[in-house]
């Protein structure tokens, strides 16, 4: 992430908190006019001792469109106004710099997220041992994610869980956000597969869904071809739907193992199969 390129408002917000605090005006930041302005851009300067010949360190127009830029519908990153403007905020509040108050702010967040699907090999075990939590993750991983949209674990460790909540539209939206960053990661085709299922069994959804899904998970499989579970949810769509409805299709060659009841039970929220069903057509 780069921290100065892509600052969250929130951290922006707090540094402006700070500012009011320090300068003693009894006046909400969004409450500002010219007089409160100017009183706090020569409270700035004299806190770096300059004379009144000097220019301003920050100008009262410069927190003016600070104010414009801390309503999120304004909000964007970069500003027009330079970062070293922002360094004399910091000094003014006894920060170091902007770069390190904001990195600081956003390495605490980061720091949090253990025991990531996205590392993990055991998905579906570690999904379901951390069901209790499933709103927690959801809710740290949304803060990551405002902090840097581009940030794949995050994204995908979300997805997973709203998938498991069965929020399959918006569990998509991550798991296409993924592959269009990390295009050869296998996982992220296959978990955008089981989304489009959206609950429900595959012989209930237009041909036009399943080729689609199918395309995607024709591309986990070309990508990672000894994943038994990619075939596995292949195998289980040919059977439920082309082979139920009587489209023609090609067969999938299924390596027959006992499979994890973890699995099974995802499979189940994900296709609207019962899983013992699911476990006996896949075994």
């Amino acid at each position: 992430m780069n921290i100065t390129g892509e600052a969250n408002l929130e951290v922006f917000l707090e540094l402006i908190q700070l500012v009011i605090q320090k300068s003693g005006i009894q006046k909400p930041f969004n409450k500002f006019k010219g007089d409160e302005q100017r009183s706090l851009a020569n409270k700035i300067k004299v806190y770096f001792n300059l004379g009144d010949k000097d220019p301003y360190p920050i100008a009262a127009t410069t927190i003016r469109d600070y104010k414009y830029m801390c309503d999120p519908n304004n909000w964007k990153y970069p500003f027009s106004i330079t970062e070293g403007k922002l360094d004399i905020l910091c000094k003014y509040t006894d920060q170091n710099s902007w770069y390190h108050f904001a990195k600081k702010r956003t390495d605490k967040v980061t720091a949090k997220f253990t025991d990531s699907f996205y590392r993990s090999d055991d998905i579906f075990s570690l999904i379901y041992s951390k069901t209790p939590e499933i709103d927690h993750i959801i809710a740290h991983g949304e803060k990551i994610i405002k902090q840097d949209n581009d940030y794949v674990e995050a994204l995908f460790n979300v997805g997973v869980c709203l998938l498991f909540k069965s929020h399959f539209k918006k569990a998509a939206t991550l798991f296409n956000r993924c592959s269009e960053l990390e295009s050869l990661n296998s996982r992220f085709y296959f978990f955008k597969s089981l989304s489009l299922l959206e609950g429900k069994r595959p012989y209930r959804h237009k041909k036009i869904i399943i080729d689609n899904i199918i395309n995607h998970l024709n591309k986990s499989i070309h990508l990672n071809p000894e994943n038994t579970t990619y075939s596995e949810l292949l195998y289980l769509i040919h059977q439920d739907f082309h082979q139920r409805i009587g489209y023609s299709y090609h067969k999938t060659q299924l390596v027959k193992r006992p499979p994890q009841l973890e699995w099974l039970q995802f499979l189940e929220i994900c296709t609207g199969i019962p899983y013992k069903e699911i476990e006996k057509t896949l075994t």
